[in-house]
């Protein structure tokens, strides 16, 4: 016994050595990755670029293309010519040919241009998460214009912080502008591919969005695999394309693998989040039928369903039965400052049998959001492929 207290003070005297010992190191100042250097020439890129072409896993699986394949990479205005070059020359080593073709070009307009355009338009940073809700408008409703003009009657001061910032943009610019937008871009990719039929495989666009653009591609749809996001250092050079692919799906294929057996699902997290579901077996098989796409599962039911599932043996095939959508009975409570397009103070998102019940906090994106849950028949209407009343089940709001 005496031997026991012995030893228990000893090792008690060692821990709490060590832990004042780590109080006092000084740990190293937060640095810049030293190789995310701006490069001089293409030969420093290489290296990245040789393991970006041979990545298969991830949005930009370079890697998926063949030896003897023609692919098309479509370059974003604002991508580093060098970068472009030893992704060029990094799978020419494979053998496989590779076309580059701008996104302005495929609209038709004059780089400069397309740049001092993008620059115009830009009219916010990650400080103005709250920005998001225009994405709402302009993106969710059939008809943004009404959204639009309902806010500016009800809320003059949201609708001038989401639309009316102080900008004045040349009225050529947001032109050009405006032919750089995604379904543009995508209409006149099509076009350029019917008059390309060497072309077996396409990545395009960098902003996410898979499954959009492969339905914009129509006809060529099957081509697309994926976007391009490799078009510049930060990228290519942060090491994140020499993560081991096998060790990324095998990851992936773990996480996903309970989901169809599960009946309750139950969320918590530091920041307050707090939230349970149910789900039955017929759900739970429906939910696992849509949880993958390479890079971005779908780990919440309702992005799974109300979509052809991608096939997991031929990805980025989709499978031909539709996965119908349900809607979750959530209850808990969602909390966070961050979304897609940035940062805001703390929000509170209440849910009640899968239906937003109080907004709590969120600065301007949280008096959007309770703006909005007010807007005529949101929470009433049944909205095509659902059963139920509401938009986006437990997320009243697009």
């Amino acid at each position: 016994m005496k031997r026991s207290l012995i030893t228990t003070g000893v090792l008690i005297v060692i821990l709490i050595g060590l832990a004042v010992s780590a109080e006092k190191r000084n740990y190293p100042e937060p640095r810049f990755p030293s190789y995310v250097r701006s490069p001089k020439s293409v030969d420093e890129i290489m290296p990245f670029a040789r393991a970006a072409v041979r990545q298969t896993g991830g949005r930009t699986p370079l890697g998926r293309v063949n030896e003897g394949t023609t692919v098309l990479l479509v370059a974003d205005t604002l991508a580093e010519e060098l970068v472009l070059q030893a992704i060029k020359r990094a799978y020419e080593e494979r053998r496989v040919k590779v076309q580059i073709v701008p996104e302005y070009e495929l609209v038709d307009v004059k780089g400069e241009e397309a740049r001092r355009a993008k620059e115009a338009t830009r009219d916010s940073t990650s400080e103005d998460g709250y920005l998001e809700a225009r994405t709402w408008i302009e993106g969710r409703f059939s008809d943004p214009e009404a959204p639009k003009r309902w806010l500016k009657e009800r809320r003059p001061d949201l609708y001038k912080a989401v639309f009316e910032r102080g900008k004045e943009i040349d009225p050529r610019l947001k032109s050009i502008a405006e032919k750089l937008s995604r379904q543009n871009l995508a209409e006149a990719l099509v076009k350029y591919l019917d008059q390309h039929s060497e072309v077996q495989a396409v990545f395009f666009q960098r902003s996410g969005g898979r499954s959009d653009l492969k339905r914009m591609l129509g006809r060529h749809g099957e081509k697309f695999l994926g976007n391009f996001m490799l078009d510049n250092r930060w990228e290519v050079m942060n090491k994140a394309v020499t993560f081991p692919a096998d060790v990324w799906k095998l990851a992936e294929e773990r996480t996903i693998e309970p989901v169809a057996w599960l009946d309750q699902v139950h969320v918590d997290d530091p920041e307050g989040t707090n939230f349970t579901f149910d789900v039955d077996e017929t759900q739970a098989q429906a939910w696992a039928s849509g949880v993958y796409q390479q890079g971005h599962l779908y780990m919440f039911p309702h992005h799974a369903t109300g979509r052809f599932p991608y096939s997991r043996v031929e990805y980025p095939a989709l499978r031909k039965e539709y996965n119908p959508r349900f809607l979750l009975k959530v209850n808990g409570v969602f909390a966070g400052d961050s979304n897609h397009y940035g940062f805001f103070p703390r929000i509170e998102v209440h849910v009640k049998n899968g239906y937003v019940t109080e907004v709590k906090g969120g600065g301007t994106y949280g008096e959007l959001w309770r703006e909005f849950l007010k807007y005529p028949k949101i929470n009433e209407a049944t909205y095509p492929f659902h059963t139920e009343p509401g938009y986006g089940g437990f997320m009243s709001l697009p």
